[in-house]
């Protein structure tokens, strides 16, 4: 998907990734809630695949091409402006397939049924990977061609976006249970990653795809924890109260988290912060203070119910006691761990190393 500069080839590695996903959902067969979070992802899975081949189709059917390359050289030429309309709307299938697959509302409706419904291994996958894959494809297509019309494509992230921000966060702030919670929080994470997009600059793509990799070090590090604790003492949390039994014996671990939850809430110095960091600073190079108000606004605001889960750890008391020893945890997590406090130490470095990397391997 990465290396293809074809549609119709990524079209077919992206369903070869979902088919593996479908069976993936629902990998405990005997469990009811897996196999509903299978079937619904295959349902509104095959739905949108229906959608994203609708939007290539018009493509090839308007421009007698699917290579990237040979569609950023026919979309320049000024005999394609009487057909402008149809192109448009071939494009806007094809990105609204596309975030489908990234969780972006208003397609979002799968995405907390099929969290909760998956084993949690699983669920940490869905969180990394689809984000990963076309936050890249989503900056190669800026370069191939979001150019040709920036406006439209620029609306339609920012609306896209900002209901995905709205969505995720007010939604969030009622969920209890751990995987709907995460969730929402990576529909939020998808609404600043668009509204990044929708500057359509490459300091904004810049900023988005930074700003998935550093909440990718920020889940990481959360389901290690919980995938920590169930092996080591048989015991899986599925609600928020949950982690505040941890508050009995073994305060080490809970303090983990809590830096966790502040990154997050992007709380400097921690990882989380500078996320947010470019986000904004792309906002304000392209003059859309008023979009950075309200994005900073809501930022504030879905700061509050990371900030709840650490109430809720510190200051639920729960009367069951269960003794989870300090299990050993490998060098990976203290790795990551690491990283996300003591970011601002590699910043510089790392921001500038990254940047060019991009630039390298998109020009």
């Amino acid at each position: 998907m990465l290396m293809t500069d074809n549609l119709f080839t990524f079209y077919l590695a992206l369903e070869i990734q979902n088919l593996s996903f479908y069976i993936l959902a629902s990998l405990k067969r005997y469990s009811n809630f897996s196999t509903e979070a299978g079937l619904k992802y295959f349902l509104l899975g095959a739905f949108s695949s229906s959608i994203l081949l609708f939007g290539i189709s018009i493509l090839y059917g308007i421009l007698g091409t699917l290579d990237l390359k040979d569609i950023q050289i026919l979309i320049n030429y000024d005999t394609i402006s009487d057909i402008n309309i149809f192109l448009l709307i071939g494009f806007f299938f094809l990105i609204s397939g596309l975030l489908f697959k990234f969780g972006s509302a208003p397609f979002h409706y799968w995405v907390p049924d099929v969290y909760e419904g998956s084993p949690t291994t699983v669920t940490m996958f869905f969180t990394l990977m689809p984000k990963i894959v076309l936050s890249f494809f989503l900056v190669k297509l800026y370069f191939y061609i979001f150019g040709f019309e920036s406006e439209f494509f620029s609306t339609f992230f920012f609306i896209c976006g900002l209901l995905s921000l709205f969505i995720g966060i007010f939604n969030a702030m009622y969920q209890y249970k751990i995987k709907r919670f995460l969730a929402y929080s990576s529909i939020a994470t998808v609404g600043f990653v668009l509204i990044a997009f929708s500057t359509m600059t490459f300091d904004g793509f810049f900023s988005g795809l930074y700003y998935v990799f550093c909440y990718i070090f920020s889940v990481v590090l959360f389901f290690f924890i919980l995938l920590n604790i169930r092996k080591y003492n048989l015991k899986e949390f599925n609600e928020l109260f949950d982690l505040s039994l941890l508050n009995n014996n073994n305060s080490i671990l809970l303090l983990f988290i809590c830096f966790i939850f502040l990154s997050f809430a992007g709380i400097p110095p921690l990882i989380g912060f500078f996320g947010k960091f470019f986000i904004f600073f792309s906002l304000l190079n392209s003059f859309n203070y008023f979009v950075l108000f309200v994005i900073f606004a809501l930022s504030v605001i879905s700061s509050f119910y990371y900030i709840r889960v650490i109430r809720f750890i510190y200051f639920t008391k729960i009367s069951e006691y269960n003794f989870y020893y300090y299990f050993n945890l490998n060098y990976i997590f203290f790795f990551i761990f690491y990283f996300n406090v003591l970011f601002i130490f590699f910043f510089d470095y790392f921001g500038e190393f990254f940047y060019f990397f991009l630039i390298d391997t998109f020009f």
